[in-house]
């Protein structure tokens, strides 16, 4: 509405465009294909703690309080970074 009428022609070309790049030739070809990338919301904060671990573990810093020392107080530090 907002780009008017002529907007439509546009979406149009659009879709076509995307239809002949993915091989599709009918809505019944793409229609729920994308349902295989919809999760949960639980899901995700799970894959981001996982991430964040994974980070932690390739940077090969301190996991805890307890393994802190006090030698080297900026690298300990920043080690214990969770980003």
């Amino acid at each position: 509405m907002v780009h008017g009428y002529g907007h439509v022609k546009i979406i149009c070309a659009e879709l076509q465009d995307f239809t002949k790049q993915h091989n599709f030739s009918t809505i019944e070809d793409f229609r729920g294909h994308s349902l295989q990338y919809f999760t949960t919301h639980t899901d995700l904060v799970k894959r981001q703690k996982e991430a964040i671990e994974q980070r932690k573990t390739e940077r090969g810093g301190l996991k805890s309080d307890k393994d802190w020392t006090g030698d080297g107080f900026v690298k300990e530090t920043e080690s214990m970074v969770s980003n």
